[in-house]
């Protein structure tokens, strides 16, 4: 009996033992194999970016642009003098932009000054001569109206003392006096008659005269102010409100009429685009409607929904409207566009 029970425990001791090997085996199989996921949730996306694949997205950045831009022209030939605004500068319609110097139509105009300015001068020399010449012609007609009036009364006195005389009714020294006072009232009168005459000759041609100098006047009056019209257009206006973002010219360099633009200004600023330039592989899998995200390189700000709106060669223009008045074109916009 005691060695059959001692032999009973040692075999319940030994089946014990085994039982706990194959436990701790199993536990350790447990812990080393890998741990399935496919049943965990999927990371959050960061706010505001919709939880796409890297797969599925690419990401480019290029330079923000103006949607709407006008364009500036000349309208005169010759060197540019210089500019009064920069690129990124905000500017008002009629503001002047940039001077365009032409030394032909500066000589014009100078040579249109100087003939306006001596005609002015020969105008007003007349008109004086005419004020003083009236004058005069008035003092000279005065005179000859005074003697006329001697004239008519010694002529009178002269015809009665011949009539007299005739008849022998009269002394010969009274009929010579009064012949003598006519003869000398007739040479005064002659003479101031003439010379209030030819006063009022010279008024009439000093009267010709200044209507032909008014009227050369106006004439270069009106060359001065084509001058002036045409020199005017030396200054470069802006036709809008709105903001410098291309200037192609410098300083110094020759326009023509037929340039291009030497400016443009962005208006509609609200209304923007960014022009991307993907590499091949990453051109082909754009579409235009493509949704895109945009931030901006130099702000912090929540991205703003875009769309493809173009693909021209290998430029991808993608539209977006901002409302923030900060964001301007000339920045650098960072684009995530979403693929299929």
């Amino acid at each position: 009996m005691y060695h059959l029970g001692m032999r009973g425990k040692w075999i319940l001791l030994s089946a014990a033992v085994i039982l706990i090997a194959i436990a701790g085996g199993a536990l350790t199989g447990l812990w080393n194999s890998p741990v399935s996921t496919k049943d965990a949730p999927a990371a959050p996306a960061p706010s505001g970016i919709p939880a796409t694949p890297e797969s599925l997205e690419l990401s480019l950045t290029g330079p923000i642009r103006a949607q709407k831009t006008v364009p500036v022209n000349v309208e005169l030939e010759g060197k540019i003098e210089s500019f009064a605004v920069e690129v990124g500068q905000e500017v008002f319609e009629g503001q002047m932009l940039a001077r365009i110097g032409n030394p032909g139509l500066e000589n014009a105009q100078q040579l249109a000054i100087e003939a306006v300015a001596s005609l002015q001068d020969r105008v007003n020399g007349i008109e004086s001569s005419i004020i003083a010449g009236r004058l005069e012609s008035s003092r000279a007609r005065a005179d000859a109206s005074r003697a006329k009036l001697e004239y008519d009364r010694t002529q009178r006195i002269a015809e009665r003392q011949q009539m007299l005389q005739k008849e022998g009714a009269t002394p010969r020294l009274t009929f010579e006096k009064a012949q003598n006072e006519f003869g000398l009232a007739k040479v005064e009168f002659s003479s101031l008659d003439e010379r209030a005459r030819q006063s009022e000759e010279r008024i009439t041609r000093l009267l010709a005269d200044l209507d032909r100098a008014k009227k050369m006047l106006r004439e270069k009056s009106d060359d001065l102010e084509q001058a002036k019209t045409e020199m005017g257009a030396s200054e470069v206006l802006a036709p809008v409100d709105g903001l410098v973002v291309t200037r192609r010219k410098q300083v110094g360099e020759q326009v023509a009429l037929d340039d291009p633009a030497i400016l443009d200004i962005a208006v509609d600023l609200g209304l923007l685009e960014v022009a991307l330039e993907p590499k091949p592989e990453e051109l082909a899998r754009i579409k235009a409607g493509q949704q895109a995200l945009v931030s901006v390189a130099e702000m912090a700000v929540e991205g703003m929904p875009g769309e493809v709106a173009a693909i021209k060669g290998n430029i991808v223009i993608v539209h977006f409207s901002s409302a923030d008045p900060a964001v301007k074109p000339t920045m650098t916009g960072s684009v995530r566009i979403k693929i299929e």
